[in-house]
């Protein structure tokens, strides 16, 4: 039962109490893997979709023996996963039946005759069948082509029977572009996105790696590699020697595994099923002659003049030449008029451009490169003799689904549709479709290319300015859009081609290597610190690695007021993509200049905030988003520098994050390439998925988000009615007068003194903020309140910024409290020192009274509660009882709303009139329905040490005492010490469990909040203080008269030695929960200096709802 987190024997009663109690307390996730592994269980299947749970799992089962795997993956294809995950099984001795997946068939074996054998190891499982369905035709051995005769490519006639394809025109054209737009002269470069299509062999790649990892499942991951290697050297070999291998393989009925593998040349007249095969075109072999050899022996004599050219159209060199086979070609040769080239692209799993395990958005458009070869089958290398060379203008991409996996086979149907004239200069117009699986991959339309003299290519204006100026207009973003992270403007202006940009935040080579290595702080800084993320999917590196530096990043600026980014790369003679593109006329592809803008952009969004696991997430282009590529001008191994420049236009969630972009690229500043609506969205998470990640984050960095509805913690309490803890109740303040509000459009002059805030406490809201707030004065209608006295701690509020009743982050707030030496806290917690829970309270309602300024409770028409869900912070100073008055600045630096619920990021600063800088940090709260603070299910992944029976007999448990140093009964959070283990817990340091009673007329209650009691969360952080000082006076035998300090570093080791403390609150405690138990985990002790560090946990009833991180108690007299 995941509710009970124990194993239960099942019958209907049992069944049903087990689903009701997970219906109202949810998941005990940790107790119940902790458990199962208890029971023996080591072995925990996770059905997906996605591996978080197996991640949780092995955080939780950390040090333990365990196989923990998913069964689905966002990065792997569903068949290799499942197979995957079988193999594992097999290995660790589970019965498992194959039988299921393949049943009984027939398979290749040899025939009598000739042949040659190769011994290639143990007996293996054997070839796994083709396809689930029958098997093949049956057909006549005799029927095939004699082995070691392969078809002549090399004739003066079409490769595969010509057949005119439809609607399309007869004979070269030679007319004007329809477009004004195109002008000779202004080329662009290389071929871009295009579009993929059918795979037809990607099953028979998936079986052959399947096949492998079941053999190394069963014998071991050498043996199987080794054998596939050798397998395929026996394939190559049988190739080289003639044989025809496909022919000369028969199926016959399954029988045991061989020792060996056979291939043979096959028996006339013999009948036999044969696999199906396909007749080829060309062949990569070919393929690779037409790109870096001989046009003549690649497509035949009537070509072979064309080698006596300077230059010739050719496909790229490798690693860039993407086309491993033409299935079929429909053209007349040399005929100058429209034609039709279909060709397909292996998908590998070792391919050197893979990036999240999917093939990247240029490598998809790329691969449908073959209009270049389909160009010059047609005859254009006749017509310019090599002085004019080809060069991509125009293209419009359409993605359609899902960038291809490895293993999967993408096909391309490309058309040209007619070749014309401007002037002297020949171009034509194509498209092409692609398809994976026969779904369609991407379109590719209004493609335009041409071929261009050198005299002409180095005339070309570039990118013509007033295009792209002239669509100004404003951005898009969702209505409640909220920053995950603060976002920095860094401009670097000055730099030009060749010179080294500098600036404290620009993303230099290394923050970018940083970037590329998953280092998200190295790249970004501390903001991103603490993410519960361990290898964030970021930009690719290798040859991909095509942004060398960031010189600018503004969050409001671009075109669209949206955002802009600026990168830079440096160009190298001998970079790989000019050395291979092409053999005889190196140039930038245009593919990969519209990569580059792309990567620039996912650094953008990275920082921003958009950070995902690789095994969960992929970039990929947004589905139906028509990505129009102008190539006006070209990158060289003369060109020195390029520049991207990204202007964002949209952003939003559809679920997934998705941005929309127009991009300028330069070549040693001129503007070559324009790109218009280049999209991008990240697969796998959507917004609440990213809050959850920010919201875990182990330091909160001004962009910290819960996600969780139940993740609450400082809870709303009512007024004070009842025991108030002293007579003295909120101090008046010194000064109450009225204070400007200042806004950027104007500004706003309202009293915001102690009479306002109270009437915001207990009274009347649209007292203290004005009319807006008057539907919460009576009725039904309730409001998010701040504590009333005696657990009020802001006395007055003397500026804010920011338009009241606007919730968006920017909005600021000064406020004020006076310390009195008489104040009931300093006589209750018998301390000189402000108590912990007090000066918390100080940093924290100033938050609460601009949540309200902002009109947070107004964007519901449900009532909202509030609370804080963590923090992150340092004391800087010890204050004591004395005059004095604290000034507390906070800022609203993020919000996010989504289902109901609200999250607000802030910062806080704290400053003594006496003492200067005394408490600074981020914290974070969430609005939330009563709804949903009732499902809350704590803290998830908590894991809380249990003592051992020699602990238990060691330690002594205790009443909490009465006297100093110890509260009085009005601050004292902690009745009895359950166990006292001087040298116990998980460090061995101590250990100290305490425990209270809940009492619902306690004061707090009245006090925090009105018409919301709920237990303060900073009390339930001065209880484990407590627990701290019971272990402190243990230890070092303390008497009645010690003077603690919390949190001590500041004043003694100076500036290195504060550290900072954390505290999360996943739930609440309120009036009618029965018992709280804390328990406090000694980290380290220094005798010296009499000073303990801990971490804790608080459980209310059972379920365990705060955290607390690194607080420090030290002993001053």
């Amino acid at each position: 039962s995941g509710a009970w987190g124990e194993a239960y024997d099942v019958d209907q009663d049992r069944a049903a109490d087990s689903l009701l109690a997970q219906a109202i307390h949810g998941v005990d996730f940790p107790k119940t893997v902790q458990q199962a592994h208890d029971d023996g269980v080591r072995i925990f299947l996770e059905m997906g979709p996605g591996g978080s749970c197996s991640r949780m799992i092995h955080k939780i089962l950390d040090g333990r023996s365990f196989r923990a795997r998913s069964i689905s993956s966002a990065t792997q294809d569903e068949p290799s996963t499942v197979l995957r995950v079988l193999g594992m099984l097999i290995s660790e001795r589970v019965p498992v039946d194959l039988g299921q997946l393949f049943p009984e068939r027939r398979r290749i074996v040899e025939e009598e005759g000739p042949v040659t054998r190769i011994p290639i190891g143990q007996a293996s499982f054997g070839p796994l069948p083709l396809s689930s369905k029958g098997a093949g035709e049956t057909t006549n051995a005799g029927d095939s082509p004699a082995p070691g005769t392969p078809p002549s490519p090399y004739q003066d006639q079409p490769l595969v029977p010509y057949g005119k394809p439809p609607d399309y025109e007869h004979g070269p054209a030679n007319h004007e572009l329809a477009s004004s737009d195109y002008e000779v002269g202004s080329p662009g470069s290389a071929t871009l996105p295009l579009e993929l299509n059918k795979a037809v062999r990607a099953a028979e790649n998936t079986i052959h790696a399947h096949e492998a990892f079941l053999r190394a499942a069963q014998r071991t991951q050498e043996l199987a590699e080794g054998e596939y290697a050798r397998q395929q050297e026996l394939v190559r070999t049988l190739v080289a020697d003639g044989a025809d291998v496909a022919a000369g393989t028969a199926l016959v009925d399954s029988a045991a595994p061989a020792d060996s593998t056979t291939l043979a040349g096959g028996k006339p007249g013999t009948p036999v099923t044969q696999v199906p095969s396909r007749p080829l075109a060309m062949d990569r072999d070919q393929l690779m002659e037409f790109a870096i050899g001989s046009i003549g022996r690649a497509l035949g004599e009537r070509f072979a003049h064309v080698d006596g050219h300077p230059t010739r159209v050719r496909l790229p060199d490798e690693p860039l030449m993407l086309v491993d086979r033409v299935t079929s070609i429909e053209a007349e040769p040399q005929s100058m008029t429209s034609g039709r080239i279909v060709t397909e692209h292996d998908v590998l799993h070792d391919g050197w451009y893979l990036d999240g395990g999917r093939l990247p958005t240029c490598v998809a458009v790329e691969a449908g490169q073959a209009d270049l070869m389909l160009s010059g089958y047609l005859g254009i290398d006749s017509l310019t003799q090599g002085l004019a060379v080809y060069r991509l203008l125009d293209a419009v991409v359409t993605f359609q689904s899902e960038l291809p996996r490895p293993g999967q086979v993408v096909q391309y149907d490309i058309r040209i549709l007619e070749f014309f004239r401007q002037g002297d200069t020949w171009l034509f117009r194509f498209q092409f479709d692609s398809t994976v699986d026969g779904r369609p991959l991407l379109t590719m339309r209004e493609g335009v290319a041409g071929f261009f003299t050198q005299t002409e290519l180095d005339a070309g204006k570039g990118i013509v300015q007033s295009t792209i100026e002239a669509r100004r207009r404003a951005g898009s973003r969702p209505a409640d859009w909220t920053d995950l992270v603060p976002m920095g403007e860094v401009r670097v202006g000055g730099a030009t081609a060749g010179e080294a940009t500098t600036g404290e935040d620009v993303f230099d080579e290394n923050k970018l290597a940083a970037l590329r290595a998953g280092d998200l702080v190295g790249a970004f800084g501390d903001d991103f610190s603490g993410l519960p993320v361990t290898r964030p999917l970021t930009i690719p590196g290798d040859r991909m690695r095509l942004v060398h530096r960031v010189t600018e990043l503004d969050p409001e600026g671009g075109r669209y007021g949206t955002g802009l980014i600026v990168a830079e790369a440096d160009i190298r003679p001998d970079d790989w993509f000019l050395t291979c593109h092409f053999s005889d006329d190196q140039v930038m592809p245009g593919t990969l200049m519209y990569e580059c803008c792309l990567h620039t952009l996912r650094v953008f969004l990275l920082r921003m905030g958009w950070v995902a696991e690789t095994d969960d997430a992929t970039w990929q282009p947004v589905v139906d988003v028509r990505s129009r590529l102008r190539c006006r001008g070209q990158v060289l191994a003369s060109t020195k520098m390029v520049t991207y420049e990204i202007h964002l236009r949209e952003l939003g969630y559809q679920p997934e994050p998705y941005a929309i972009a127009d991009a300028l690229m330069y070549a040693d500043g001129k503007p070559v390439v324009e790109i218009r609506d280049m999209s991008v969205r990240l697969t796998g998470t959507d917004q609440l998925a990213l809050e959850t990640t920010w919201a875990g984050r182990d330091r909160s960095a001004d962009s910290t988000d819960p996600t969780d509805p139940m993740d609450s913690t400082d809870s709303p309490d009512p007024a004070p009615t009842g025991v108030t803890p002293s007579a003295s109740t909120a101090s008046e303040p010194k000064v109450a007068t009225s204070h400007r509000i200042e806004t950027r459009e104007r500004t706003y002059q309202r009293p915001y003194d102690s009479k306002s805030i109270l009437a915001f406490s207990s009274g009347k809201p649209s007292e203290a903020y004005g009319a807006p707030y008057s539907i919460f004065d009576e009725g039904e209608r309730r409001i998010a309140r701040l504590p009333r006295p005696p657990y009020q701690f802001l006395d007055r509020v003397s500026a804010a910024h920011g338009e009241p009743f606007v919730m968006k982050a920017g909005a600021k707030a000064t406020a004020h409290f006076d310390v009195r030496p008489d104040h009931w806290y300093f006589e209750g917690n018998r301390q000189q020192e402000m108590p912990f829970g007090v000066l918390l309270e100080v940093a924290l309602q100033p938050c609460g009274w601009l949540a309200a300024y902002v009109g947070s409770a107004l964007t519901s028409e449900h009532n909202l509660r509030f609370r804080n869900l963590g923090g992150d912070a340092v004391q800087l100073a010890r204050l004591t009882a004395s005059e004095d008055v604290i000034t507390t600045r906070v800022g609203l630096t993020s919000v996010s709303a989504s289902g109901g619920m609200i999250i607000q990021h802030y910062s806080m600063a704290l400053e003594s009139e006496r003492l200067g800088a005394l408490y600074e940090g981020t914290t974070y709260f969430g609005f939330f329905s009563e709804q949903a603070l009732a499902d809350q299910v704590g803290i998830r992944d908590s894991v809380i040490h249990e003592p051992t029976e020699a602990e238990k007999q060691r330690g002594r448990s205790l009443e909490m005492p009465h006297s100093a140093p110890f509260p009085d009964p009005r601050f004292r959070m902690v009745d009895q010490i359950d166990l006292l283990v001087p040298d116990g817990g998980p460090h061995d340091l101590g250990w100290v469990q305490g425990s209270i009673t809940v009492d619902p007329a306690a004061w707090f209650f009245e006090a925090h909040f009105y018409q919301d009691p709920v237990w303060p969360g900073s009390l339930g952080l001065e209880a484990f203080i407590q627990l701290l000082k019971m272990y402190a006076v243990d230890r070092w035998k303390l008497g009645d008269d010690v003077e603690f300090e919390t949190m001590p570093g500041a004043e003694t080791d100076g500036p290195a030695s504060q550290l900072r403390h954390r505290w999360t609150y996943r739930g609440q405690i309120i009036p009618g929960c029965t018992r709280v138990d804390v328990v406090a985990s000694i980290t380290h002790v220094d005798d010296a200096q009499r000073r303990v560090r801990a971490d804790g946990f608080l459980t209310v009833d059972g379920r365990t709802i705060y955290a607390m991180n690194d607080f420090t108690l030290g002993v001053i007299a």
